[in-house]
């Protein structure tokens, strides 16, 4: 066809037919492996426990949501969101002597 043909040429409409279209509804694209899955929850939690702990997510790791404590040497590990924010609100670490409390007994 030349382009005159094509610019004057009527619009075709397609051919319709008695049945409705059928559409093929779309995938959902994979899981991003790196995402925190239920994030709002895990975020809750990181605030809530993060003056003492620092809440961390590793992906591939059979316990992915650790917790490790800001003044203590201490880290926790789980699989499960909810066991890992209980044993934190649960935890309480060692009472420990600060060095300058023992330096002003022995001077006394």
């Amino acid at each position: 066809m030349t382009a005159s043909l094509l610019l004057t040429a009527d619009a075709v409409t397609p051919r319709q037919s008695g049945r409705h279209r059928r559409f093929v509804p779309a995938q959902r694209p994979a899981a991003d492996p790196s995402r925190i899955p239920d994030y709002a929850e895990f975020a809750s939690m990181a605030l809530r426990h993060g003056a003492r702990w620092e809440i961390t997510y590793r992906t591939g790791d059979p316990t992915p949501y650790r917790a490790r404590h800001r003044a203590v040497e201490i880290s926790l590990a789980s699989d499960d969101l909810h066991a890992l924010d209980c044993a934190l609100a649960a935890f309480e670490p060692p009472p420990s002597a600060r060095p300058y409390v023992l330096c002003r007994q022995a001077a006394a």
